[in-house]
């Protein structure tokens, strides 16, 4: 059973006819993510078969071919680096969700973007829309750090990050913290948070 949402069912109650979801049949076929629509949507359709309030498409060509079919479109993938989600964006998503999303962040996203707001995480907010900062002087990142700060921008899990490197999760854990050390920050998201506004994640540039 989903738990109730009340600003979010009061939205919900508040669109005429209910909230029309569109698919296209990348999503459909995700056996996961279909079943979270289902908790999440109270009325579903296909992306082709009528008009929708918001569709949710996979991220790449999808995206890039169908981004105007709907008023509101949710866009679904790995878009886990700052350029990713800049794409993204500007192939027409309104938001920006992973294949892992849970039903209730889900529910409240096809709301929210059906009533005109996006939502995206705060280190892409952050990466986008504060003017890049220069690092301190005496920061400096080896290869092999900056190539691990990278991986961690892309998502990947410390078993993936030591498995890459042929070393233990113990030394991963260690060079991870010695890295936020030297970025002065106490853990992941604000580290990336950072990496991303002094250009090291993602493919920014000072506007």
């Amino acid at each position: 059973m989903r738990s109730e949402t009340p600003a979010i069912d009061q939205e919900e109650r508040s669109l005429t006819g209910g909230l029309r979801v569109g698919m296209s049949p990348e999503v459909a076929a995700h056996a996961e993510l279909h079943r979270t629509l289902v908790d999440a949507a109270d009325h579903l359709g296909k992306l082709r078969d009528g008009p929708c309030d918001v569709a949710v498409l996979a991220a790449g060509w999808e995206l890039e071919k169908l981004g105007g079919v709907a008023p509101a479109v949710v866009a679904v993938g790995d878009m886990l680096t700052l350029d990713e989600y800049r794409q993204a964006l500007g192939w027409g998503a309104t938001a920006l969700v992973t294949w892992e999303v849970g039903a209730d962040v889900l529910r409240a996203t096809l709301v929210s973007a059906t009533c005109g707001r996006g939502t995206l995480p705060l280190w892409v907010l952050e990466g986008l829309a504060v003017r890049l900062e220069e690092p301190p002087d005496a920061f400096t990142l080896t290869p092999w750090q900056l190539d691990l700060l990278r991986d961690m921008a892309a998502g990947h899990t410390e078993g993936q990050l030591a498995q890459d490197r042929g070393c233990s999760g113990r030394k991963i854990r260690r060079k991870v913290a010695e890295i936020w050390a030297q970025m002065e920050v106490t853990g992941r998201t604000q580290g990336l948070v950072r990496a991303a506004r002094w250009g090291l994640v993602g493919d920014a540039r000072a506007p």
